[in-house]
């Protein structure tokens, strides 16, 4: 387990000085610059086409930065769709072939950051789960969770959505997360059963992570320092991808002038190139800072929990695990001395009244078993181990049960 001797509450003040040693510098003020001349060209391109605004400028820019880097994901993804299919008649399809391999390879980019990123903290929380059959329920659940959620972006893409509701299901989806680090944080609800064998993560941990989303929180101050330049970098995106598409809808209702669209292709090139370069410098240093930061708490020694006892000739030993819901995915693990066997079952009982036990393992007579069960109601497994067939030999059992969330992602912290 992580040793608690040393560790500090990690708080906005205590990441303050972490940063400290981490300073970003601004992007690059062509940004701004690009910025406002795609603006002013879009009005332009607008008022002497009469296009209509498609009202895809945003505002400001999230606060979150991984909200920003989905932001990004999506302005890269809608500029590579428009650059697949430009306006019938457009005579710059090798230009517009560049743009979209430029804009795959952004988008291939932040996902690959957002990919690293998100299999070194689960990589981090497998070294506090138990190295047992407990450990392997989470990461099975997890599995079938990170399953669950393929399979929604993949029936609503099926169903002809667009590619900013394929990206706010992918956002919903991420926050749904961060509140699942939430509610194992403060141990609520369904989480209970998680932070009952997850007892290696230190306290200043469970608190950071408590508090992730607040507003005020930890991770404001990483906002403080850093988001002045994501918030630059998705307001660029943004403006490319509602120049571009003003531009295609302009193409599409009248001839554009050469000279136009020279200037046009002009200069979402030159913001291509800049919102590259800047993308991936500052991404780059985030992912340094990330792979280093205080939170990322390494565990150490090993954590072993189990139950050991002595069932004496002639004995049994029964144990009962009360579950409070259905859902809760219930596993065991148990051995005996080796060459020796030991009967054992395992069965359930309803909470409501006059429920009536039901066979989950059948009584066999061997050495060691583990298995998994998902509880169909509140109420309590047993598990009898039972050394009354012999009045020669006692038996040393080693065992352990858990119960956790089948779908923690989507419970309410």
């Amino acid at each position: 387990m992580a040793a608690a001797e040393g560790l500090v509450p990690i708080t906005r003040e205590y990441l303050s000085t972490y940063y400290d040693k981490y300073p970003l510098d601004p992007v690059t003020p062509d940004a701004a610059r690009l910025r406002l001349n795609l603006e002013k060209l879009e009005e332009r391109l607008r008022t002497d086409s009469s296009v209509p605004d498609l009202l895809l400028r945003l505002d400001e820019a999230p606060k979150k930065l991984d909200h920003n880097n989905w932001k990004n994901r999506y302005a890269c993804e809608e500029i590579v769709d428009l650059m697949k299919r430009p306006p019938s008649g457009f005579s710059r399809s090798s230009a517009a072939a560049t743009l979209c391999e430029e804009f795959q390879s952004y988008h291939d980019f932040i996902e690959d950051f957002q990919r690293g990123h998100t299999e070194r903290v689960t990589n981090l929380i497998y070294e506090y789960l138990p190295q047992d059959f407990r450990g392997t329920l989470i990461k099975q659940q997890k599995e079938r969770s990170d399953q669950k959620r393929k399979d929604e972006v993949a029936a609503l893409v099926s169903e002809g959505c667009t590619i900013k509701e394929k990206y706010d299901l992918l956002w919903s989806q991420q926050m749904a997360k961060r509140e699942s680090l939430k509610g194992l944080a403060s141990a609520s609800g369904m989480f209970k059963a998680v932070v009952s064998f997850v007892g290696g993560i230190p306290q200043v941990m469970l608190d950071f992570l408590e508090k992730i989303n607040d507003d005020n929180g930890p991770l404001a101050e990483q906002r403080l320092r850093y988001g002045p330049a994501f918030y630059e970098l998705t307001t660029l995106s943004n403006r490319i991808h509602s120049l571009v598409a003003t531009w295609w809808e302009a193409a599409a209702a009248e001839q554009i002038p050469s000279e136009t669209e020279e200037a046009l292709l002009s200069l979402v090139q030159e913001a291509s190139a800049v919102y590259g370069s800047e993308l991936k410098r500052v991404v780059s240093f985030m992912d340094e800072v990330f792979a280093n930061s205080p939170f990322l708490i390494k565990p150490e020694g090993s954590m072993d929990d189990s139950t050991k006892l002595n069932i004496g000739a002639g004995g049994k030993y029964d144990a009962t695990l009360n579950v409070e819901c259905a859902g809760l995915q219930v596993g065991w693990q148990w051995r005996v001395d080796p060459g020796c066997t030991i009967d054992f079952d395992v069965s359930f009982t309803p909470k409501e009244d006059g429920g009536e036990a039901v066979e989950v393992a059948p009584l066999e007579r061997v050495g060691e078993a583990s298995g998994q069960h998902t509880s169909t109601s509140a109420g309590d497994y047993h598990f009898q181990w039972s050394n009354e067939f012999t009045w020669l030999c006692s038996k040393n059992l080693e065992f352990q049960i858990a119960a956790v969330p089948q779908e923690p992602e989507g419970e309410d912290a």
